[in-house]
């Protein structure tokens, strides 16, 4: 008869679940697969029954030197078999050739392995730490190598397990644990771990860089000896480049302070930013400036009193202040310098008194810087100091005679003002103004007086830097001619009759200047000057005597006489 052996194998199973981040423990079992493969967890007894039919309970076999039946452990990983010597046919008869029956069974008592693959565009490690870019995703994955993986369980930062079904997006920035384990198809649970065997760091986060400037500036306006310096700060994967563009150029990377000695001046834009280790860019900084290549302008003014000659030469009075002004188009002024006649370099403060210096040439240099120490260039004024009063000479052309502090003129007389600057240093004469008994004229030229008397004339005479003088002369017209005198030595012995023997006398008066000369002629004979009285008349003849008086001043006077002389 056909007998049938079942060859029954008891599982015994026990196991117990946990939450939170504890991993869950799978129990052990057994698992035949598709390909009617039987898989035995090493764990698991084994009770071997006989049995007649398929489904028969059989009986249950105990080992030869065991007196009740005891459980069996598979000792080898892999295929194991129940076996018999020798297959035979349905009627006990041995097959030909000889072979053995096996009953096959898969033994499996070690756990799979899992894996973790990071998937990344970028990584970066550092102080032993691993950091990812935010793009990361983890495939996790397991192998075993008899019954296969039944599931792959992970934990997140310590959350509960799950079940782990495709890629783990891992996008929040900051550090992370990924813990995982695998189970196989009979139960055998891998022990958890942590992916990737350490933490790791998901840095989604930019650097952040500033900059500063070295050197002269103020506020947003720098100098051309100015630097710009940058600095980022990245407290994840670290900071590996700033990049920076410098108005329309392109962008560069930072290595050293930016120099601006080669920008042009005016407005400019520099452009920057930070980039870490896995990739994050900050957004653009922007640093709006103006680059000042652009030095004060100086200028020099005097108060009063200045003079530039036709051949440029500056003249100033004892009264002047010389100031110096500066203007910025940018920056400001920050100060003035000067230096005056080579002595040592003072900072300008308040104006420079003329008075405390001596009449000579003076050269002042001078210089402004402004707040970003753009440099002026050596400017220079050069100027006389003219503190002496101009002088004037009274002169006459024609008649006068001075008599003490009046001098006496005619009409036709002119005045002479002959006005100077004296002195090493002479701005010169710049006006000379006269006062006739208070009424004021320009001196154009040599004048007269048309009113007869006395003239009291104030001059005054003003050189280039108004330093003045007045002088004062007083003048008299005299156009009246003098008088003249005729006194005969004896009395007519008629009317107009004298004896021959008779003397005349001549004599003039002059009420200002007195006269001068007398001239007579007798009979229309040459004029002679008279010098003694006229005598020696020839007797019985008619006389005719023209006399003519001068002043000193040529005022003239004529007058003739008539007188007959007897036999």
């Amino acid at each position: 008869m056909n007998k049938f052996f079942t060859l029954a194998l008891a599982l015994l199973v026990s196991g117990h679940f946990s939450t939170a981040q504890n991993q869950k423990i799978s129990s052990p079992r057994i698992y035949r697969d598709s390909a009617d493969v039987l898989y035995w967890n090493k764990k698991i007894p084994v009770y071997v029954r006989l049995s007649s039919t398929p489904d028969g309970v059989g009986e249950l076999l105990k080992k030869e030197d065991m007196s009740k039946p005891s459980p069996y452990y598979f000792d080898t990983e892999g295929p194991n078999y129940i076996r018999t010597r020798w297959a035979t046919d349905a009627q006990g008869n041995t097959i030909s050739p000889k072979k053995e029956v096996l009953w096959p069974v898969e033994a499996d008592g070690l756990p799979p392995v899992s894996r973790a693959n990071f998937l990344y565009s970028k990584k970066h490690v550092r102080a032993e730490k691993v950091y990812y870019d935010g793009s990361l995703r983890v495939k996790l994955s397991a192998r075993d190598a008899v019954s296969g993986v039944d599931s792959v369980m992970y934990s997140m930062d310590g959350n509960e397990y799950g079940l782990y079904t495709g890629v783990i997006p891992v996008p929040a920035h900051g550090d992370h644990v990924l813990r995982m384990y695998a189970i196989d198809k009979v139960g055998n649970t891998e022990k958890a771990k942590k992916g990737g065997n350490r933490k790791f760091f998901v840095d989604t986060a930019p650097p952040k860089t500033t900059h500063s400037v070295k050197g002269p500036h103020v506020d947003n306006i720098l100098s051309p000896k100015a630097k710009i310096l940058l600095n980022g700060t990245d407290p994840d994967s670290g900071l590996k480049r700033i990049g920076y563009g410098l108005g329309t150029a392109s962008e560069r990377n930072y290595i050293q302070p930016i120099l601006l000695v080669r920008q042009p001046e005016g407005d400019e834009k520099l452009t920057y930013h930070g980039e870490d280790h896995v990739g994050n860019k900050e957004a653009n900084n922007t640093f709006n400036f103006y680059l000042d290549r652009t030095a004060p302008v100086t200028t020099f003014s005097f108060d009063k009193d200045e003079y530039v000659s036709p051949k440029n030469y500056r003249f100033v009075s004892g009264r002047s202040q010389l100031a110096l002004s500066a203007e910025d188009n940018k920056a400001g002024v920050a100060g003035t310098t000067f230096m005056l006649d080579s002595e040592h370099e003072e900072v300008y403060g308040q104006p420079v008194k003329a008075k405390y210096l001596s009449q000579e040439l003076h050269t002042m240099y001078f210089y402004s810087t402004d707040k970003v120490e753009n440099r002026e260039k050596n400017k220079r004024v050069s100027f006389f100091v003219d503190k002496t009063k101009p002088v004037l000479e009274f002169r006459t052309s024609g008649p006068s005679v001075e008599r003490k502090d009046t001098v006496f003129v005619r009409s036709i007389t002119k005045v002479h003002l002959k006005a100077s600057d004296p002195g090493k240093v002479a701005s010169g004469v710049k006006s000379v103004n006269y006062f006739d008994n208070g009424e004021e004229h320009k001196y154009g030229g040599p004048f007269s007086f048309d009113e007869p008397y006395a003239h009291k004339l104030k001059v005054v005479v003003t050189d280039q830097v108004n330093n003045v003088d007045d002088f004062s002369k007083t003048y008299f017209v005299d156009d009246f001619a003098p008088e003249i005198f005729c006194h005969f030595s004896t009395e007519p012995i008629s009317e107009k009759l004298y004896p021959n023997h008779v003397v005349l006398y001549l004599a003039g008066e002059d009420k200002h200047v007195g006269n001068d000369l007398i001239y007579y002629s007798i009979n229309g004979d040459a004029e002679k000057l008279y010098t003694h009285p006229i005598r020696y008349f020839k007797a019985g003849k008619k006389i005719r005597i023209k006399i003519r008086a001068l002043d000193y001043l040529g005022n003239e006077a004529v007058k003739t006489i008539k007188f007959s002389t007897e036999k």
